[in-house]
């Protein structure tokens, strides 16, 4: 599978939103009502945002665990396997998966309010 990404870039100022919204783009795997593993960079640095599957509850985790990737992920990330890469991360906390605003198609940007959240 590879890496999830809009083929073209979105006009990200048309969606609407009452307040100016930073919008980063982002890199997916694993939809499940909105990407559950997500790839962004801010303010040139690479983020994992990861709501893993748990099998005993049989679903996904409420909170994203967010990761700073070191700058040798981003072969990883462009690879179709992502498969360890949050081992790679440094861990900087967890937040919950309804305070990541996401774009109206869930799949080409969240909003970069997310890391007012995350002390990085």
């Amino acid at each position: 599978m590879s890496v999830q990404s809009a083929a073209a870039e979105p006009d990200f100022t048309s969606w609407e939103n009452p307040v100016m919204t930073e919008w980063l783009p982002i890199r997916y795997r694993e939809f499940y009502d909105f990407p559950r593993m997500v790839v962004v960079e801010y303010q040139g640095d690479l983020f994992l945002l990861d709501s893993q599957f748990d099998h005993s509850t049989d679903d996904y985790s409420d909170d994203f665990v967010v990761y700073r990737l070191p700058d040798s992920a981003v072969s990883t990330v462009e690879s179709s396997s992502w498969e360890g890469l949050a081992s790679t991360g440094a861990p900087l906390g967890r937040i919950p998966t309804t305070r990541v605003t996401f774009d109206p198609t869930k799949r080409h940007a969240i909003a970069a309010a997310v890391f007012e959240r995350i002390k990085i």
